[in-house]
């Protein structure tokens, strides 16, 4: 009998104590994908804006260029 009731109290212990780890890890593995998503952005708008340098560069070098084969 009394090793029964150390089964069920223990059981009870390890349900919620595992439903606890469970809710822990779903709430680390959200704030993991909003950082992951925030990261991305940011990487976005960087490569975008690099692109957009990089193209602007180009345009200004061709139409030195041209400046250039005009005189």
């Amino acid at each position: 009998m009394f090793d029964k009731i150390i089964y069920d109290s223990l059981h009870f212990i390890m349900k919620y104590a595992g439903q606890l780890n469970s809710w822990a890890w779903r709430k680390h593995t959200k704030m993991l994908k909003h950082k992951q998503k925030i990261e991305n952005e940011e990487y976005k708008k960087r490569t975008y804006q690099k692109k957009i340098d990089h193209s602007t560069d180009i345009s200004f070098e061709n139409e030195v260029k041209k400046g250039d084969e005009e005189k």
